[in-house]
């Protein structure tokens, strides 16, 4: 990455984490992104981004490594969804009681999304439980998601977390002002210094069976 001066002189931006590898040459780049609401639920993304291999390279590969680049910008609105859900998590589990999970007891006798039985044979096979609202949700129903966060030395810790299609509905429409606001005024996750989350969605597996 380089900063250009008034007089069109170019300083290497450089990290203190990325430090020089053996036998390795560092290309750079510096990616440009703005976004605009066109209307509700859409948002345009204009990226610009400039590629400086460092030496010799195939097109083909550096072309699809900074199309890639500059792909990665439409991961923010999954970030962003993914920030408000570990924040969700967190308010459940700090709000949490025994009398609570007592009376949530009765959502676990169906799927709180389809209405089919959990309880009997067939229906409780690959169940799960939303982390949410501790209600029931059938193997077709559930929704895995790998929740990821840097712990204080800048450790990464994963998690794999069930939800149910309502709870995630709702959480989207929570605002994302507030849960940024309420983190930054000291609602830390455990004893954590900063947090971090990404989803990886995807289809239920038959590992949850064992």
């Amino acid at each position: 990455m380089y900063l250009t001066e008034r007089k069109k002189k170019k300083n290497s931006i450089d990290f203190p984490q990325t430090k020089p590898l053996p036998n390795k040459i560092r290309g750079n780049m510096s990616v440009f992104s703005c976004f605009r609401r066109k209307r509700r639920q859409v948002i345009e993304n204009f990226a610009w981004g400039v590629v400086d291999p460092g030496g010799e390279i195939m097109r083909s590969l550096a072309v699809s490594v900074a199309a890639g680049t500059l792909l990665t910008a439409t991961n923010y609105v999954y970030c962003g969804q993914m920030k408000k859900l570990a924040w969700m998590l967190e308010l459940k589990r700090s709000t949490d009681s025994p009398i609570d999970r007592k009376d949530h007891t009765l959502q676990r006798k169906q799927c709180i999304v389809c209405g089919k039985k959990t309880t009997n044979a067939i229906g409780s096979i690959g169940k799960g439980t939303c982390k949410i609202c501790d209600g029931s949700v059938c193997y077709s129903c559930k929704i895995r998601q790998r929740v990821s966060r840097i712990v204080r030395g800048g450790q990464l810790v994963q998690r794999k977390v069930v939800v149910c299609a309502k709870c995630m509905i709702e959480t989207n429409r929570w605002s994302a002002q507030e849960a940024v606001v309420d983190h930054a005024l000291g609602y830390e996750f455990d004893t954590m210094h900063s947090a971090y989350s990404f989803v990886d969605t995807s289809a239920s597996s038959l590992e949850e069976l064992t």
